[in-house]
């Protein structure tokens, strides 16, 4: 086969390398466009699929360092044993930044805490924006964790509860102790901080208060109920709404209803006032 390229032949490499810079990185890819330049003058076809063979390869590398991962696990509470039929073994999510595996270096760790109907889950775009701020050093390397907060009623509140159980002491006590013990994490008020949206921003601030000597700093997305306005205001007919719901399906299809329903079980609940 001859080095230089016929009409069909560049269009068909085009058509190729076109394919494999999706493949790529933007840093190799770029490095690939500029490359290509050089040669394509030259129609030097062997050198051209050598040096994407070669691209494609260092790129899969750098994929898998710069990559971080996540594990899941179950928590066996203590602090969530509870008379309100929750569950007290909580699933956690913990997102490890790249090189943790193959190094010996401890790192700090966000607690984020989810939203509302939330569970512990770490989105793939989550997962693909904290690789990414990482790899170009827009953040430190550090730890992410997530805990199930969903209970019966769709929210803990992060409250301890004499009727669901202690969730604010289960995040800021128990989740703690075990990332500590499980994790190569900084076990250090100064390497840890708490944050959350909505239910989980109220729930940063009320921890991050309680529990001053265990997070060094709190970041709160759009926490809610800081006041009780608009849906949840004493003049609306929420309150009437839910007093007229009879079965947990019925609150089921509801939403505000089983905030203030899910509010009353963290906050002031009454074991024998059924049904909730």
């Amino acid at each position: 086969m001859e080095a230089s390229l016929s009409g069909a032949a560049i269009k068909s490499a085009d058509y190729l390398l076109f394919l494999f810079i999706f493949l790529l990185t933007p840093e190799v890819a770029e490095q690939l466009i500029s490359i290509f330049h050089l040669l394509y003058s030259a129609r030097d076809v062997k050198t051209i699929f050598s040096v994407v063979c070669v691209l494609i390869f260092i790129n899969i590398t750098v994929a898998q360092t710069t990559t971080g991962s996540v594990v899941t696990s179950i928590i066996h509470s203590v602090y969530l044993q509870n008379k309100g039929g929750e569950n007290p073994d909580r699933a956690i999510s913990v997102y490890l930044p790249a090189g943790y595996a193959n190094s010996k270096h401890r790192y700090p760790v966000i607690y984020y805490l989810h939203g509302f109907m939330g569970t512990d889950s770490i989105a793939t775009n989550m997962k693909s924006i904290l690789d990414m701020s990482i790899a170009k050093s827009k953040i430190g390397p550090y730890i992410l964790v997530i805990a199930d907060n969903n209970t019966l009623y769709s929210g803990s509140f992060y409250s301890n509860s004499s009727l669901t159980g202690n969730w604010s002491e289960f995040e800021a006590k128990e989740l703690v102790a075990y990332m500590d013990k499980n994790f190569r994490t900084i076990a250090t008020r100064d390497a840890r901080a708490i944050g959350g949206h909505s239910m989980g921003g109220y729930g940063a601030l009320k921890i991050a208060m309680l529990y001053p000597d265990v997070f060094s700093c709190v970041y709160a997305l759009s926490p809610d109920l800081l006041a009780f306005l608009k849906e949840f205001g004493p003049n609306r007919d929420s309150y009437k709404q839910l007093a007229a719901i009879k079965s947990k399906d019925a609150l089921d299809k509801t939403y505000y209803r089983r905030v203030i329903a899910a509010c009353a079980r963290s906050w002031s609940p009454n074991a024998n006032k059924p049904p909730f």
